[in-house]
């Protein structure tokens, strides 16, 4: 698709091989920097000590986004704390596409072995770097699977068919988005993302893994955004209806928004009901159990609604 001139997007050009055009490169080198307050962060799974939980206050509401706790800013731990000896081996330990197959099909999941080689290249990408730029806050293999791998690739259960273009809003390592674009190499997906540390990995999965048809936006996605996409999904704690918000001026008329969230997101969908139900209807509201976990999603889905129609006088 061809942004419309003026349009604040991806810009087209000739791609390389395995790389973004030319004109979307210089867009992202562009906007490095340009993050400021507000990105939104990650939510991957149930709060546990040690796990990329949800971050969640007093009744199970998501914690603002950037507010800060104990161990690291915007809720994540320093990224120059001390590993335990588990952690430091896990880290190590190369994984290899066999260990990777039998864990995913334990959950239900057969990938081609294409698929698998590329998902076990992320994951020494994803493991290498971690360390310096604190991409994820879990190093056990089984949780690796269970919260960043199957949590991603389970939603083409509920949607088989995700629009294109297809926008993933604050991605941080690369989730949903590269496990999704690892399984449908041919759908054009976005990857935003305000950090600059992250955007250069994300970058650099990209050359790696030679995926094609995959942009990276290196800014925060917000409402001055308006490349046109048909469909948003996120795994962000930032609130249903302030996501909804940054959607509005990039989404199409009919296009859908899916939020990855946790059980408890009841206030979070009546508070956008009231706030936005004249320009989002509830779509889909799909609640599930990760296999072989007692870790509880919803995959709730929102869908934009064309603007009223004006009588010609």
């Amino acid at each position: 698709m061809t942004p419309p001139r003026g349009s604040k997007g991806p810009r087209s050009g000739n791609r390389k091989p395995g790389g973004a055009s030319k004109g979307s490169r210089g867009s992202e080198e562009s906007s490095r920097g340009r993050g400021g307050s507000g990105s939104p962060r990650r939510e991957d799974g149930r709060p546990q000590k040690g796990s990329d939980g949800p971050r969640r206050g007093p009744g199970g509401a998501s914690r603002p986004v950037g507010a800060s706790r104990p161990g690291g800013q915007g809720g994540r731990p320093a990224g120059n704390r001390r590993l335990s000896r588990r952690e430091e081996a896990e880290r190590a330990r190369p994984v290899g596409v066999e260990e990777l197959k039998s864990r995913l099909e334990n959950r239900g999941f057969k990938l081609t072995e294409e698929e698998l080689e590329k998902l076990a290249t992320f994951h020494r990408l994803l493991i290498e770097r971690n360390r310096s730029i604190n991409v994820t806050r879990i190093f056990n293999l089984d949780d690796i699977v269970d919260k960043h791998y199957v949590d991603c690739l389970i939603i083409q259960r509920f949607v088989p068919n995700l629009p294109e273009p297809l926008l993933d809003i604050g991605t941080g390592g690369g989730f949903p988005g590269i496990p999704l674009k690892i399984v449908n190499p041919d759908l054009h997906i976005i990857l935003g993302e305000g950090v600059r540390k992250r955007v250069d990995f994300l970058r650099d999965v990209r050359d790696e893994l030679k995926l094609e048809k995959l942009d990276i936006i290196g800014r925060n996605i917000d409402k001055d955004f308006e490349y046109p996409v048909s469909g948003v999904i996120t795994r962000a704690v930032e609130s249903v209806t302030d996501t909804l918000k940054r959607s509005k001026n990039c989404l199409v008329p009919g296009g859908h928004v899916y939020f990855m969230k946790g059980p408890n997101v009841d206030e979070e969908m009546e508070e956008a009901e009231k706030r936005l139900g004249s320009l989002y209807q509830l779509a889909d509201d799909f609640p599930y159990q990760l296999p072989g976990t007692p870790y509880r999603r919803r995959l709730v889905v929102y869908r934009k609604l064309a603007p009223p129609t004006q009588d010609k006088p």
